[in-house]
């Protein structure tokens, strides 16, 4: 059984060049979105830590000081824990993209490689969306014809 019959079996439609392209166009959008994010959230942190420690040590620490109220001390405490968070943040967002690229790398390095190899050849890839049961019912009624 070639694998034509087992996409008409299972009414799939066969991935034609277009639908690849429509993937990649989502694909590349989907890298351009994350960058952008990436680039949003490490500019909001950076700015919070900034401006954090600027207000800490231009103004907090002054008024505590010189009013050696315990409140004031605690509202210190408090900023350097935000601040201490808001650098975990940004290193952890930092480590997350420098993941993610290196995962993105050996993908690309795995595509490229199948491209290579398979540029002479007819590719016939079918994707199921539903559900395994369905998925499992359709292989049953298949099997019953045969």
């Amino acid at each position: 059984m070639n694998t034509d019959e087992i996409a008409k079996a299972l009414n799939l439609n066969e991935i034609t060049q277009a639908s690849v392209e429509i993937l990649d166009d989502v694909v590349n959008s989907y890298e351009i979105d994350n960058e952008n994010d990436y680039k949003l959230a490490r500019r909001n942190i950076t700015n919070i830590i900034n401006k954090g420690q600027r207000v800490f040590s231009e103004t907090l620490a002054d008024i505590a000081n010189q009013a050696q109220d315990p409140k004031l001390f605690n509202a210190m405490s408090q900023m350097i824990e935000t601040l201490v968070k808001a650098n975990e943040q940004l290193v952890e967002l930092s480590s997350k993209k420098a993941i993610r690229e290196k995962f993105e790398d050996k993908v690309d390095s795995l595509s490229s490689n199948e491209v290579i190899q398979t540029e002479n050849k007819t590719i016939n890839n079918n994707l199921f969306i539903g559900s395994t049961a369905e998925l499992q019912t359709l292989i049953q009624n298949l099997s019953k014809q045969i």
